[in-house]
């Protein structure tokens, strides 16, 4: 009975091994699949998950959980062998010892069979009785465990659970995106601006809403600026039938840490009324700062006219890349 119960210990460990494996396998397959078909970052939704710069360390860790989990199915192969091969030749020496006293028996004639017979019971049956306690007391301290438990493995499938909702989305062509509250919050109350002096306009240049929002805090940067056309690509958020902030996210790590880069646009004449909130939207004027009224603060501003805001087609991402 007592070998019966150290065998279902080691059965336990075995299964807990394998599926361990097979989780853990699984999780890295899945996010080799993620990372090949882009689900993480920009190109797949609209608001991707990650930044891009976490695209290499993302296959790193991938291919190291499956090299990991080629290791370990080795090893526990080579293992579950090697236990195979004890137990085979446990059970040869205790065959062989047994031959040995029948075929004894038989040798002696029957008066000196009986006293062969209580010789062996004497003294060769302790000593196989012995061994076969202090046997199992040894494979008992080794295998010894707590029986399998499968809710360790909650914390191995709940990133799994979430994969597969990535991939579900993605082969369903769903859209994974803020909910308008969300964007709403991020946004905030718009601020009132003090109106500007005219500036001579200058030439047209390339532009970035991380640029403006770096140069609204910097007098040098305003002057580098202030004055030349920029053409801006973002999603609308309405304030008056003038004005309208057109903003793209920015994110350092992930989508949790994600918060708004905004430029305020200001049309001379009302903006066409078929502008939806979230549209997506390009805009293109002359760059200045405004001051924010009741601080010591700079907006940056696109000085436009009707003509110059166009609906356009959805960005990659969100985000500013």
């Amino acid at each position: 009975m007592a070998h019966e119960h150290h065998h279902h210990h080691g059965e336990s460990y075995y299964l807990d091994q394998l599926c361990t494996i097979g989780a853990c396998g699984l999780l890295g397959g899945i996010t080799l699949l993620m990372w090949k078909t882009d689900l993480l970052f920009a190109g797949k939704f609209e608001t991707p998950l990650l930044a891009p710069q976490f695209r290499i360390p993302v296959l790193l860790g991938a291919l190291a959980l499956l090299i990991v989990v080629v290791v370990r199915a080795v090893a526990l192969w080579v293992q579950v062998g090697k236990r195979k091969a004890a137990a085979n030749a446990h059970g040869h020496v205790h065959s062989h010892d047994h031959e040995h006293d029948h075929e004894h028996c038989e040798h002696e004639h029957h008066e000196h069979c009986e006293h062969g017979h209580h010789h062996a019971h004497s003294h060769d049956h302790p000593v196989h009785d012995h061994a076969h306690d202090h046997s199992h007391h040894h494979d008992h301290d080794h295998g010894h465990d707590h029986g399998f438990a499968p809710w360790r493995y909650a914390v191995i499938l709940l990133p799994l659970l979430l994969a597969s909702l990535l991939l579900y989305y993605h082969y369903q062509g769903l859209e994974l995106t803020y909910s308008k509250d969300r964007i709403l919050g991020m946004l905030g109350k718009a601020e009132e601006i003090e109106a500007g002096e005219s500036v001579a306009t200058k030439s047209e240049i390339p532009l970035r809403f991380d640029e403006l929002a770096v140069a609204a805090a910097l007098p040098s940067k305003r002057k580098n600026y202030e004055g030349h056309v920029g053409k801006l690509k973002g999603k609308y958020q309405p304030i008056t039938d003038r004005d309208f902030t057109l903003f793209r996210l920015k994110i350092t790590c992930c989508a949790s840490d994600a918060i708004p880069l905004k430029v305020r646009i200001v049309s001379s004449e009302p903006l066409p009324q078929d502008l939806a909130p979230g549209d997506w939207i390009e805009a293109s004027g002359q760059i200045q700062f405004r001051k924010i009224v009741g601080k010591d603060e700079y907006m940056p501003v696109l000085l436009t006219s009707p003509a110059g805001v166009k609906k356009t087609t959805a960005g990659t991402s969100l985000y500013e890349q």
